[in-house]
């Protein structure tokens, strides 16, 4: 059996470098990193991972197309590249985006890959850890899966961030489309179905930049670039979360991981905030974990408290953003400039007089 690992990056070159550098450190597998470069200035550092592992480790340097997807840029395109050149030489293909990071991978992960992909009807291996704003939305979906350590997820076929096997892409003649819906409706309709491992392998490092119409939005975390990760585990035996074990419990990436050598809100969130909606979702799970809204978690901490064996510490920042809780995430996520810049334009328009 054989597993390669493709990783997809693009305007982060930090995150990128912490994704290519974890899946070479958990395991012993090929890994195929495509950079989708959004400048001339744009570029990964990886001339070591190259000479720490020239036989494992390919890397390839695209240009992101500013003209396509809005939102996916030319990461469809970087796939079925990958797909090209992996198809007829792997078993399984395991997709990681660039602002991800997997945590841990065994043996035993592709002997499971085996048993679960004996079903017909299983097109893709969900091995994400979400976070605690999802638990709603998965307690309804979620169901014991086809083997002990998985649950079926309904009305999902696939992931951006999956693993596929490689003998039923090459016999479908499958390829990624325009978007992960219109992907997930075709192979839906198809009878196809998606499974989400139990104990997770990946993470998404949270509260991330993200690239948008060939724009970086927001920063990567101030931190030295070396070969550190941006996650650890969390210690399990101070845990307590990570302890149930009856029910369909599945693990939280709260309850798994942690910022190391920096810190970020907690709760999690690993997309872009942009609707007043997520700021609902965050209030309504800080609320049901008894923590404040500007909670933080991770190092360069202050105020010591604790929840389920955690440290969890409050925001300490100017006061006058207690009252503007969308705003304050935004800035988060965009170049605080461009953001006032665009307020300011905003305010300056509503003050014009009408006609």
């Amino acid at each position: 059996m054989s597993v390669v690992h493709v990783v997809v990056g693009a305007g982060f070159p930090l995150y990128f470098r912490n994704a290519v550098n974890s899946v070479l450190r958990n395991t012993q597998d090929d890994v195929v990193a495509i950079y989708n470069s959004i400048s001339k200035m744009d570029r990964p550092q990886l001339g070591d991972l190259l000479e720490q592992a020239p036989d494992r480790l390919q890397v390839h340097e695209r240009v992101n197309d500013r003209a396509s997807r809005g939102k996916v840029g030319s990461l469809y395109e970087a796939y079925n590249f990958a797909l090209a050149v992996t198809l007829g030489e792997y078993n399984f293909v395991h997709f990681l985006q660039g602002d991800m990071q997997m945590i841990e991978w065994s043996d035993l992960v592709e002997l499971e890959l085996i048993e679960i992909f004996r079903s017909e009807n299983v097109w893709c291996v969900n091995p994400v850890a979400y976070g605690r704003e999802k638990e709603e939305t998965l307690t309804a979906v979620l169901s014991p899966g086809p083997t002990e350590g998985s649950l079926w997820w309904e009305s999902r076929a696939m992931t951006d961030s999956g693993i596929y096997s490689l003998s039923k892409i090459e016999k479908t003649g499958f390829s990624f489309l325009e978007s992960e819906a219109s992907v997930n409706l075709r192979l839906s309709e198809d009878g196809h179905t998606l499974v989400l491992l139990r104990e997770p392998l990946t993470c998404f490092v949270p509260w991330p930049g993200v690239v948008r119409n060939g724009k970086r939005l927001g920063r990567e975390p101030s931190v030295p670039i070396d070969n550190s990760p941006l996650l650890v585990k969390i210690d399990q035996a101070t845990n307590v979360c990570a302890q149930k074990v009856d029910g369909p419990f599945w693990r939280y990436a709260e309850d798994w991981v942690e910022p190391s050598g920096w810190s970020c809100l907690y709760p999690f969130s690993f997309t872009f905030l942009e609707r007043p909606s997520q700021i609902a979702l965050r209030l309504k799970t800080c609320r049901s974990l008894g923590v404040s809204f500007f909670s933080v978690t991770g190092d360069q901490r202050r105020n010591s408290g604790g929840w389920g064996g955690r440290d969890v510490h409050p925001y300490d920042g100017p006061k006058l953003l207690l009252f503007f809780p969308f705003f304050f995430l935004r800035a988060v996520h965009r170049d605080r400039k461009q953001y006032w810049r665009a307020l300011r334009r905003r305010l300056l328009m509503s003050r014009k007089p009408s006609n």
